[in-house]
């Protein structure tokens, strides 16, 4: 069940639904992802960015056919074993799994689109604890400035990035599945050096 708190965050990281038609299509997203709250930051992110801006129903259109067979894999498990209420770990189709995979087709979208971006969320993924943002950006010190902050500002914006205040200052770390993510992109890095 999607309660009214998933979608007003889906309005409040600037994604447009205005039609009803959007709204469904959120909806059944939420559903799918059980309103796992990085599968649905990350989705955000994605929705935000280049080429959807915001828009829910161009979303869709690329990714619907994903959320119908997840749906119908549910729907067929549920017909087959009635009595078992799967955990959320433990699906035939894992949601984990779920998740992995849209971080994994977010990272080649953000290596087509903007590959120093991609570069230092791979990069990035070495840090086990939150660090400053000075940290992240010296990562690509061969780059001009402005370049690294774009990169940065890039992941800010797709939720890619995790902020906390410490200390009265601003850390920025990876979420464990995208970091275990970023970690094997690293490796595929650093083979191509």
């Amino acid at each position: 069940m999607v309660s009214s708190e998933e979608p007003e965050l889906f309005r409040q990281w600037e994604i447009n639904f205005s039609s009803r038609e959007n709204e469904t299509y959120l909806r059944r997203i939420i559903k799918v992802y059980e309103a796992h709250p990085l599968a649905l930051r990350v989705i955000a992110g994605e929705m935000r960015g280049f080429p959807y801006q915001g828009d829910v129903k161009a979303y869709w259109h690329e990714y619907g056919n994903e959320i119908e067979q997840v749906e119908q894999l549910k729907n067929s498990s549920e017909e087959r074993s009635k009595s078992d209420r799967p955990r959320l770990d433990r699906y035939s189709l894992d949601l984990e799994s779920l998740v992995k995979t849209r971080i994994e087709k977010t990272f080649e979208r953000l290596y087509r689109t903007h590959p120093l971006a991609y570069q230092l969320l791979s990069m990035g993924a070495v840090y086990r604890c939150p660090v400053e943002r000075q940290a992240w950006l010296v990562m690509l010190s061969e780059q001009d400035r402005e370049s690294c902050q774009t990169a940065f500002n890039t992941l800010i914006l797709r939720f890619l990035l995790e902020s906390e205040k410490k200390d009265e200052r601003v850390l920025y770390r990876l979420h464990n599945l995208i970091r275990r993510v970023a970690l094997d992109h690293l490796s595929q890095i650093e083979e191509y050096e």
